[in-house]
């Protein structure tokens, strides 16, 4: 059975609890786990090995966008201006990784079940990703909440 290939960029841990306490202090609910916070560079039904060989120029810097909620589930999340994102994932893609996104959107997903209107102001900080971190797609993965 193909399980897949993940592969995606993990914030500083103080670039972790500089967002979480930005969250709080929006008073946003159903807070995604602070240890959680990452940049799916790409969710491949496919798998490919090699991405974990791509060369990574660490660390990979990234400016806050805008917010979006996404799918079903009302993800509350930060899209991000990284450009060396978006080339680490056209290099998944070169490998041959099946995304089933036709757009590559660099986000972090910050909250679940998300109601009511998107925050008015994005962070206005840098977001400092160290670490390049591939596997294969665990099928139990979901985000828990902190309650």
């Amino acid at each position: 059975k193909d399980h897949g290939t993940y592969a995606a960029l993990l914030p500083t841990k103080e670039c972790r609890e500089k967002l979480y306490k930005w969250m709080e202090e929006q008073s946003i609910a159903r807070l995604v786990d602070v240890e959680d916070y990452h940049c799916t560079i790409v969710y491949s039904t496919k798998s490919v090995p090699t991405v974990a060989d791509i060369p990574v120029a660490l660390p990979i810097k990234a400016t806050c966008k805008e917010w979006k909620v996404f799918g079903d589930d009302k993800m509350l999340v930060l899209v991000l201006t990284a450009p060396k994102a978006q080339k680490l994932f056209d290099k998944t893609i070169k490998l041959g990784a099946v995304s089933d996104y036709s757009e590559y959107v660099p986000h972090i997903t910050l909250a679940l079940r998300y109601r009511g209107e998107v925050p008015k102001e994005v962070p206005d900080f840098e977001i400092e990703f160290v670490k390049f971190k591939v596997g294969t797609i665990d099928e139990d993965f979901s985000y828990s909440d902190d309650k």
